[in-house]
């Protein structure tokens, strides 16, 4: 049931992202709401914990930083940004290249090593691609 609600809340963000284009909701005005509605909905669930790791987030708070920054910030804000220029599918079609960059990063950066079974995957999920963006006629990838 969760898998199923998360992946509905993902495609629901890229709707609510070309509806913000439509009524001409800004791009960080929608990333900044969107992220305050979580924290309000979640809050209620961690308030109690955060007392407990409270050191722990104090010593990471530069990292907490950049990673908040980067993935809700940046990217949220950039990808409302594109469905501006795009429609859901392509936005959507898009981040599934996310796994791909990231097998991509940790290999470059020698993060972790990549195993047979992530790769196994990828091939797989790009594949998936392929077959949507070309509607299985190889004309299409060639061209």
């Amino acid at each position: 049931m969760m898998l199923i609600l998360a992946t509905l809340f993902w495609a629901g963000n890229f709707t609510i992202g070309k509806f913000a284009f439509t009524e001409n909701i800004p791009p960080y005005s929608l990333a900044f709401f969107r992220w305050t509605l979580v924290w309000i909905i979640l809050a209620p669930f961690t308030y109690k914990a955060f007392p407990k790791i409270k050191k722990e987030v104090k010593g990471n708070l530069s990292l907490f930083f950049i990673l908040g920054f980067t993935s809700v910030g940046i990217f949220s804000a950039f990808t409302y940004n594109a469905l501006n220029h795009t429609q859901v599918i392509n936005a959507s079609l898009f981040n599934t290249a996310i796994p791909a960059m990231i097998i991509f990063l940790c290999f470059l950066l020698k993060i972790e090593r990549t195993n047979k079974f992530q790769i196994f995957g990828l091939i797989i999920s790009v594949l998936g691609i392929l077959s949507i963006i070309t509607k299985l006629d190889l004309d299409i990838l060639f061209s």
